[in-house]
């Protein structure tokens, strides 16, 4: 019986719309996407754009350190912007972040010494230890 009347009362909603209701949903509903696509997706697109264009420019192939340079000014964003989350214990996640950060800057001053023991390879391990223990969520 319930069914019945929860049909019966969407029928009347239904019945309730005007024409430029239904036009305003079928608008939603076609060109729902591409609106937003223009309104929010390509602008922040752009915005990325701009903010990594420097990493984006010295991107070449055959350099395997594009990935970490990526990485590092991800985390860098992050950093710039962490005090606009408010959370349990988000204080030492920053603290976290800033030494990740740090890290990388290390990782990009390190000297290129041909040892056994490479001090860059001690680096990048301890970067991706610290980045694959904690997920840091905005």
């Amino acid at each position: 019986m319930n069914i019945d009347k929860m049909v019966k009362e969407l029928a009347q909603e239904e019945a309730d719309f005007t024409v430029l209701d239904k036009i305003d949903i079928w608008v939603h509903r076609t060109f729902g996407g591409f609106i937003d696509f223009f309104r929010y997706d390509l602008k922040a697109g752009l915005q990325n754009f701009w903010r990594y264009k420097k990493v984006i420019w010295r991107h070449r192939w055959y350099d395997y350190s594009f990935a970490d340079d990526v990485v590092a000014e991800l985390y860098k964003d992050r950093v710039e912007n962490w005090h606009k989350n408010h959370y349990v214990n988000g204080d030492k996640d920053e603290v976290e972040l800033k030494i990740i950060v740090e890290l990388f800057k290390r990782l990009e001053d390190a000297e290129y010494l041909v040892v056994r023991d490479d001090p860059e390879d001690k680096i990048r391990k301890e970067i991706y230890q610290r980045i694959a223990r904690k997920r840091y969520w905005d």
